[in-house]
């Protein structure tokens, strides 16, 4: 529910962060852990979510929603965030560093290095599986045309 909230509501957002100093943070397609950002921004400002969704009456189907769990559920959804926090931050930090932040960045050179030159020989038209599979496909185009 939090993610649809602040996902489709701009008002959402401006009030999270006149309340938190916080810019909402939001999933993100590209980001492996944006999930887990959410869940540790959310752990991080858990003192103001109920007045956020207290002052929060744009969203009459999903603030009810959320004000319902929370007050079913406040001391187990707090425990849950901040086992969430625990478990998730040495894994976060250890694939970005992975990624080339940190002391692992000469093998993330390199890689990328190898990957540059892997994509100059496909421009230069050194496309062994491309090549492979275009001349499969008018092997078996040619074969049907003659029958």
């Amino acid at each position: 529910f939090w993610v649809q909230l602040h996902g489709r509501s701009i008002k959402s957002r401006v009030l999270w962060k006149s309340l938190t100093g916080a810019s909402s943070i939001r999933p993100s397609a590209t980001r492996w852990w944006s999930t887990w950002e959410v869940i540790a921004q959310v752990f991080e400002h858990s003192g103001q979510v109920l007045e956020f969704l207290v002052q929060c009456d744009f969203s009459p189907k999903l603030v009810p929603k959320l004000r319902g769990l929370i007050a079913e559920h406040e001391h187990v959804l707090f425990l849950e965030l901040a086992a969430v926090e625990d478990a998730g931050v040495a894994l976060v930090k250890a694939t970005y560093n992975l990624e080339g932040d940190g002391f692992l960045a000469p093998h993330a050179f390199d890689w990328m290095n190898g990957s540059i030159h892997h994509l100059e020989q496909f421009i230069e038209g050194k496309h062994p599986k491309v090549s492979q599979c275009s001349e499969m496909i008018t092997n078996y185009s040619m074969q049907h045309e003659t029958q």
